[in-house]
This record gives structure tokens, C-alpha cells and sequence, in this order.
């Protein structure tokens, strides 16, 4: 597999009274080389993007309020072929018609279009102080993106697969934060968002079909959100926080036994997704620690297969308990940090027929460094999966064949050397 990628941005702000302007552009250029199972994909993709956003301080009825408005454009140009993969054509077989050339890894070509997707997007939001304890917020954004795929592959077997979908919505949002007092705060949140499938899942279709997938839905979602953050004097710093989204049409990765590892993507009815988050961070002298844990009840309400029903399901992927922490050690000479990872098991398909275990990971290391005048350096000596556990780092939902789990790298120890010339005192 091989990327290469290049970005060029650039950014201007003015600010002014009670008022700020923004403005933004960028231009981007991707090449991808990657020989899969099923083909080996050449994409050569140019992006482009523009933005202009506003805001402003004014009063109405006797109310201070903050109000800020914006568009964004971006363009996707690619240029997608596909080629038969021709490396596991033994030698010396004669050609065949789909590897004509038998040296070479490239074979006849089995797609060949041209991927167009813009987007635009507005929004309007605004702030209003409700004296000095209450500040209430609200705000609308409105999304439409358009997707086109021109066939360059036609003739013979191959029909015309040309097309173009367009998606849109439009979300609000509000929200009510609360001074509790100077140091702690409660809020609450309703929101509702708008996700479409990118070019390649509407691209991806499991028939082997050319063209642009018009049955994969884009899912929308909408969020009950509350919780309290705030600092205590003694140096403790706290947030916990409730959720509750429905989300429509969520967007679920799968395989096929003959997708030799392509992903393909359906819609759920409907899934739920509550939980709660507590974030904890406090410091005492030469010690800090910090944690943070997340349960996450993610189901399936509405969700049927074929004949098979899910509903009542974990949504896969995502483990129903997660806990982070971290402890740093200040001494005059050394640092001493380390951090733990615990996760509870996950389910790896849509049928919760089979799981990744839970694991547990430590990280530890050790940073260093010296100062002389303007010129100093730094030293880290640190090993990562300290205990050399086992685990699923990751996983690959609904893979066909079984192929659910995507190994943790082992016990890795690394040195890193930092040096610094010419900078202030």
C-alpha cells in the first residue's frame, strides 16, 4: 500500500470591537496505491474547501448575547480504478483474461469511474445571558451534499453505472448552562446531528455493482445530554455527564464470504445509545492523577437481517465499559509517568454470537532534560504494554470467516532524545 498526500491552507482572522471575522481555504491532492484481495484500488483524489464565519457581541431587550454565523463549500474530485489483483496468479501460468501479463501485479481493469462530492453547509448560532447565573444557547445548521459518479467503464458487458444522489437535513441545537457557583457548573443539552456514507461506502455495493448504492441511508441522530463540572479547592477537578441519542438509520459495517475483505455498509432501523461519562483529575504537591470512565448500554431497537432479528443486540465494536487513568510522579531530576488502560469485552458481530475479551494495559515511562542558557535536552525512556499482554486492540465488526480480531502490538520499548538550540530564556 502506498499514500502519498499533500495539503496546503491558510487562514485569516480580523478582530474588532465586539465583533471577529474568519476566513478559510484549502487544496489537497491524494494518490493510493492499494493492492487488496478483491482488486488492487488506484485512487487519485483533489480536494478543496472555503469557509467564512462571523461573530458579534450586541444587546437585545436588555439582554447581552453572543451571535455567530457561517458557510463552509468543500469539493472531492477522485479518480478511482480498480484492477484485477494479479499476485496470486501462480508462475508459470499461461495469462488469463483477467491477468494478461502474468508478471504483473496489475491485471485488466474492472472499474473506472469518476467520484464527485460538494458539500455546503450554513449555520446560525446565538448566546444569551439570562443574568448572571444562566446562559441559554441556540442554534440550526443546514447540510446538503451532493454525490456523482460518472462511469468510464462502458461497453459491451459493462452498462452505463453513471449517477448522482443528493443528502440533506437541517439540526438544531440548544442548550442551558448554570453557574452552580464561581467554580462549578450544570448544564443540559438537546441536539441532533446528520451523517451521510462517504464516497467509498456508497461506492462499495454487494452486488459488485458499479456506480452509486441507492439503498444506504445517511443517519441522523438526536442527543439528551446533562451533567456538572467544576474544580474543588482542594485542587480536584471533576465532570460527569448523562446521554441519551436515538439514532435512525445508523450506518453498520459487514462482510460477505465473497468480498475476499471488502467492507460494505447497511442501515439499522433504529439503536440507542446511554451512558454515563465521570472524568477525574486532581494535583497534590509532586503527584497528579487523573481518570476517566465511560459505560456505554448501545443497542439495537430496531434492526432486522434477512430473517434474522437483532433488536435488543449490542451494537458491536464497542466495549460496554471503559476505564483510563494516568499518575505522574515530579522529582528535580526525573518524571515519572504511567497510564493505564481497562476495557470490558466487546461483541464483534451484529448477532453477539461471539466477543473480544477484556484486557487490561499498562504504559510507563520516564522523561528527563537539562538546561544551559538557551540550549537544552530532553530524554524519554518508556515501554509501552508493559506486562507484554495479549489483547484485541481493535476489531473488524461483521468480518467474514470469522476474522474479528486485530491484534494489540506486544510489550514495545522506546527511547526518544529532544534537543533545543536558540530558544528564549
Amino acid at each position: 500500500k502506498v499514500v502519498s498526500q499533500s495539503q496546503l491552507g491558510v487562514t485569516a482572522r480580523r478582530a474588532g470591537g465586539t465583533g471577529d471575522i474568519e476566513a478559510f481555504g484549502y487544496l489537497g491532492a491524494r494518490s493510493l496505491d492499494n493492492p487488496l484481495a478483491f482488486a488492487v484500488v488506484d485512487v487519485g483524489r483533489a480536494t478543496s474547501g472555503a469557509g467564512l464565519r462571523g461573530g458579534f457581541g450586541h444587546h437585545f431587550l436588555g439582554r447581552p448575547q453572543r451571535f455567530t454565523a457561517g458557510t463552509e463549500l468543500q469539493l472531492q474530485n477522485d479518480l478511482r480504478r480498480n484492477y484485477s489483483n494479479c499476485n496470486d496468479v501462480p508462475m508459470p501460468t499461461a495469462p488469463t483474461a483477467a491477468c494478461p501479463a502474468v508478471s504483473e501485479e496489475r491485471g485488466t481493469v474492472t472499474l473506472d469511474q469518476r467520484e464527485l462530492v460538494s458539500s455546503i453547509g450554513a449555520y446560525v448560532r446565538d448566546e444569551v445571558r439570562l443574568g448572571d447565573r444562566y446562559t441559554l444557547s441556540g442554534g440550526v445548521r443546514a447540510d446538503r451534499i451532493r454525490f456523482e459518479v460518472r462511469d468510464r467503464l462502458i461497453g459491451g458487458t459493462n452498462p452505463d453505472d453513471s449517477g448522482e444522489r443528493s443528502l440533506g437535513a437541517v439540526s438544531p441545537t440548544i442548550g442551558l448552562l448554570a453557574m452552580l457557583t464561581p467554580a462549578h457548573s450544570a448544564y443540559a443539552n438537546i441536539s441532533s446531528a446528520f451523517e451521510t456514507p462517504t464516497a467509498t461506502e456508497l461506492g462499495n455495493q454487494p452486488s459488485g455493482a458499479a456506480g452509486i448504492n441507492r439503498e444506504l441511508r445517511p443517519q441522523r441522530s438526536t442527543t439528551y445530554e446533562t451533567g456538572i463540572k467544576g474544580a474543588a479547592a482542594i485542587g480536584l477537578r471533576y465532570d460527569v455527564s448523562l446521554f441519551a441519542t436515538s439514532v435512525v438509520d445508523e450506518l453498520i459495517p459487514f462482510d460477505i464470504p465473497a468480498g475476499n475483505g471488502r467492507r460494505y455498509f447497511r442501515n439499522a432501523g433504529r439503536t440507542s445509545r446511554r451512558g454515563l461519562e465521570v472524568g477525574l483529575a486532581g494535583a497534590r504537591g509532586p503527584v497528579e492523577l487523573g481518570a476517566a470512565y465511560t459505560y456505554a448500554n448501545y443497542r439495537f431497537r430496531d434492526f432486522t437481517v434477512d430473517t434474522a432479528r437483532y433488536a435488543g443486540n449490542r451494537i458491536p465494536g464497542i466495549p460496554r465499559q471503559l476505564l483510563q487513568g494516568s499518575a505522574v510522579l515530579r522529582a528535580p531530576v526525573v518524571t515519572l509517568v504511567t497510564e493505564a488502560t481497562v476495557a470490558d469485552r466487546m461483541f464483534v458481530n451484529d448477532a453477539n454470537s461471539d466477543s473480544a475479551p477484556g484486557y487490561a494495559v499498562f504504559n510507563a515511562r520516564l522523561n528527563t532534560g537539562t538546561s544551559i542558557g538557551r540550549t537544552g535536552t530532553g530524554l524519554a525512556l518508556g515501554v509501552n504494554n508493559l506486562f507484554n499482554r495479549r489483547y484485541a486492540a481493535s476489531v473488524s465488526v461483521n468480518a467474514a470467516a470469522g476474522k474479528y480480531l486485530e491484534p494489540g502490538v506486544g510489550r514495545a520499548v522506546f527511547l526518544g532524545v529532544s534537543l533545543r538550540a536558540g530558544s528564549r530564556p
